[in-house]
């Protein structure tokens, strides 16, 4: 008899054998792959193999339930299942060398599809695409061509269902082991986020309702004109005015002695979105919760009567159907300018010009978020920019190894530099020329890899360097306000961009119950904490 059932269970996968090639195709094809990740262990990627063994195991025991029209139907979900998420992990692993894991998969969901256009035109290549192609042709072959609706005789069902069981356990065990498939791992990420967004959303009268509390202490008749600039993609390694061996920031340096320039900032993430979330909000790496449990800068201004503008200058268009958290406190302003990169970040000074021309205005918070040195590097600065175009002063230590397409990329970037030294230098001048207490605070969201300590330009969620995060910090302030106030300045600090809105409420004056005086760089409390980066110790990275 069981040798009868064994004969039986050979025809049988001869028989079926393109319903079962087609499923472990389309399910066990990326994890063929894992072993180019270099964030795990070895014994880490033999197990996430196994159990992505296991998993295709079962979905093709689950697929001998079904039949006919049934069965076609089942096959066509599971490609459509797997597709995005295959193509994302195999991205990550040809890109980063990187295995994505749970929260890893946030950054695909709060980019969006201009961002996700400039990131493929900066890193597809004809590798990732061929596979993405063999893939996706393979799959369609088999399910359109190839594949058998016919259903197995229901006695001899449980041949194939009692291992199907046993393999259900054996998957039980590997949740066990904090292991999980990649599939998996995609839609409950994605679940995980839309929730954060809406506890963010749920929680906005709780955050109303604490804002009694805050206060400035300074009285209305007092001109305030603060103003905060967000940087984008900007290694202050790349700046002169750090010690960069090019001059990328000759106007800049002109001004070095009426600004304050810290020197050991780092961002708290190397993607816009983690980065500002927390930027903007009480949020941090001990309390992540907060973003919103407890108010953000604009709300806190808002509070204060103080008119809110907000100038954006990034790819966020006002109709995405699910904007990132940054993106709604953004929104919160009372005057939201959204240019879409609809023109080079130098569109951005008229519009300040305008609003600092309204004089009846006594209390202004200006947020000017520039597109600055965002991939690709050559679109973002003008053809009167590009000084930087021979390489034998080009500064890397990969730089025997670089070929020449991406000794241009170091020059488009530096290119970018100079220009962004330009628009912010020219906000800088144009609030200089206010009247009462003003501030000009500049940093940006993240750094940037450019080939300077390995052979990759961008950034990476799990692979960092300390490039992708070693951001500049610079701070104008009017003399009227100096004559006010007196900060605490330390340059080399060690600061988390974090930590950032205690900084902006200790430089304007607000007076609010969370306000952590150890958590801002111009404060005699300042305290030294450990800084993290996605979640690495900064002090770990290359």
């Amino acid at each position: 008899m069981q040798m009868k059932n064994l004969t039986w269970l050979l025809n049988f996968v001869k028989q079926d054998k393109w319903n079962i090639l087609y499923l472990f195709w389309v399910t066990f094809f990326v994890p063929l792959f894992f072993f180019q990740s270099t964030n795990l262990d070895n014994y880490k990627i033999i197990f996430q193999i196994f159990y992505s063994f296991v998993f295709s195991i079962q979905i093709y025991c689950f697929s001998l339930l079904t039949n006919g029209v049934f069965k076609r139907i089942y096959f066509i979900f599971v490609f459509i299942l797997f597709f995005l998420p295959s193509i994302v992990v195999l991205a990550a692993i040809h890109i980063d060398k990187a295995f994505l894991e749970d929260t890893d998969f946030w950054f695909v969901f709060q980019t969006n599809t201009d961002e996700s256009f400039a990131f493929l035109g900066n890193y597809l290549s004809w590798g990732i695409g061929l596979i993405v192609l063999i893939y996706t042709l393979v799959s369609f072959y088999l399910l359109t061509i190839k594949i058998s609706t016919g259903s197995v005789m229901l006695r001899r069902k449980s041949i194939i269902l009692l291992p199907a069981a046993v393999f259900m356990l054996l998957s039980g065990f590997s949740y066990s082991m904090e292991a999980s498939n990649y599939v998996v791992d995609f839609y409950t990420s994605f679940y995980k986020y839309n929730y954060a967004l809406k506890l963010y959303d749920d929680h906005a009268d709780e955050r109303l309702n604490s804002l009694h509390t805050v206060s400035v202490n300074l009285p209305d008749t007092v001109q305030k004109t603060f103003v905060v600039i967000i940087g984008e993609s900007l290694d202050r390694g790349h700046m002169s005015l750090y010690g960069y061996n090019r001059k990328t920031t000759p106007l800049l340096e002109k001004i070095e002695k009426e600004l304050i320039v810290f020197d050991n900032a780092v961002s708290s993430d190397t993607q816009t979105s983690g980065s500002l979330k927390k930027v903007l909000t009480f949020a941090n790496t001990e309390f992540p919760d907060n973003y919103y449990l407890k108010p953000s800068i604009i709300e806190l201004f808002n509070a204060l009567n103080f008119k809110t503008y907000w100038i954006d200058n990034q790819l966020n268009k006002v109709n995405d159907p699910v904007p990132d958290i940054y993106i709604k406190i953004s929104r919160l302003s009372k005057a939201y300018i959204n240019l879409n990169f609809s023109q080079q970040d130098e569109s951005v000074l008229q519009l300040l010009k305008n609003i600092l021309d309204k004089k009846h205005e006594t209390n202004r918070f200006i947020v000017i978020h520039l597109m600055g040195n965002h991939l690709p590097y050559k679109a973002h600065y003008p053809k009167s920019f590009e000084k930087f175009t021979g390489f034998d002063d080009i500064n890397s230590r990969e730089k025997k190894s670089l070929t020449t397409d991406q000794k241009k990329t170091i020059n488009e970037y530096d290119n970018s530099v100079l220009y962004n030294d330009f628009v912010v230098s020219s906000i800088f001048k144009l609030v200089k020329a206010e009247k009462g207490l003003a501030y000009v605070l500049y940093f940006s969201d993240h750094g940037e890899e450019v080939f300077d300590e390995k052979i990759y330009s961008g950034r990476s969620y799990d692979n960092i360097t300390a490039d992708m995060c070693q951001v500049p910090v610079l701070i104008w302030l009017s003399d009227d306000y100096k004559k006010k106030k007196t900060l605490s300045v330390d340059k080399n600090r060690p600061y988390c961009l974090e930590n950032m809105i205690h900084t902006i409420i200790d430089l304007s004056f607000i007076k609010y119950p969370d306000y952590d005086s150890t958590r801002s760089i111009v404060s005699k409390d300042f305290r030294e904490r450990p800084r993290f980066v996605n979640g690495k110790d900064y002090t770990t990275l290359p």
